[in-house]
């Protein structure tokens, strides 16, 4: 991974930014915003998530 480059399978440590019925909102510490769906976590806890998918904007991932 470099800079704000994200690929399919990566492993990144996030902080969770908003809580969803669906699952969790969450940023890297270089502002990528993802959503990690089926997630449960509080605001603010940083967590591991592997990226499913980026478009190079925002990701999508699950728990690590």
């Amino acid at each position: 991974m470099s800079e704000n480059l994200l690929e399919r399978g990566d492993r990144v440590v996030v902080q969770v930014t908003a809580v969803l019925p669906f699952g969790v909102l969450v940023a890297t510490e270089t502002g990528v915003n993802g959503l990690v769906r089926a997630a449960t976590a509080s605001i603010g806890e940083t967590i591991t998530v592997e990226i499913a998918e980026y478009d190079g904007e925002r990701f999508s991932a699950h728990l690590a």
